[in-house]
């Protein structure tokens, strides 16, 4: 037995001991990790290799996962990011552009990624545009390979507020749709928005982020969706990358 000096302390633990108790019964029968055949996307990858984001975009729509399209099939308003292996952090480089409405945004915004990379000594592989994601909650999803607990998924906040607040959730892949609507619940900025549900889009898409996480056949590696833009009926990935450190 285990006496508590403060009350506040005892009602925490229990509190645990009861969210505990019920994620091991969502947990009881998780799915089997996607059947999922990464080597069309990642082929023979050196230690250390970042798949940049228009490999990793293909590889999360062949996975099922809903991506920020090019404009080409969309149309505008389009973002522009400058696509490079050296830098993971586009915003803070300077490699991109928001909101671009007309062909003259699109070129001045292409002359001014191009300006940067080469002020910065940055070699691009290209510059990838995409639609647009509509506005809504930003979230983070990211995922691991712990040497003891296997792959972990970690779920917080999303976009320029993932530095600012310590809002995140750990939870082991694979897991099913009620697992994650569970994990994301446990996020006050979830919770402040009213909540999820298993059959609403974001548990389905952290369900399916999981399982694709938990088929990652490398021993080290880092798979990151940041921001995931979440609507009442969708979850869009807007920016992702894959870095594998130990193949």
């Amino acid at each position: 037995m285990h006496l508590f000096p403060e009350y506040y302390r005892g009602v925490r633990t229990i509190g645990r001991l009861a969210a505990y108790s019920e994620d091991l019964a969502c947990a009881c029968d998780p799915p089997e990790p996607a059947a999922f055949d990464w080597s069309p996307f990642v082929p023979a990858p050196e230690p250390g290799e970042v798949v940049t984001e228009d490999r990793c975009h293909a590889l999360l729509a062949h996975a099922g996962i809903e991506v920020a399209r090019i404009a080409d099939e969309v149309g505008a308003p389009v973002a522009m990011k400058g696509i490079s292996r050296q830098v993971t952090h586009r915003a803070a480089a300077g490699l991109l552009a928001l909101s671009l409405r007309t062909g003259a945004d699109i070129r001045d915004a292409w002359g001014r990624i191009m300006a940067r990379a080469q002020s910065r000594s940055v070699t691009l592989d290209g510059v990838y545009v995409q639609r647009m994601a509509p506005d809504g909650a930003e979230l983070l999803l990211s995922a691991h390979r712990d040497p003891n607990f296997g792959v972990m998924v970690s779920i917080g906040a999303g976009g320029v507020m993932t530095e600012l607040i310590d809002d995140v959730t750990l939870a082991s892949a694979p897991m099913g749709e009620t697992a994650a609507a569970r994990a994301l619940n446990r996020l006050r900025i979830v919770r402040r928005a009213g909540g999820v549900t298993a059959d609403h889009a974001l548990p389905r898409c952290v369900a399916r982020f999981a399982r694709l996480a938990a088929s990652a056949p490398w021993r080290r590696f880092v798979l990151e969706l940041n921001p995931v833009k979440c609507t009442g009926k969708q979850a869009v990935a807007v920016d992702g990358f894959l870095i594998v450190s130990e193949p």
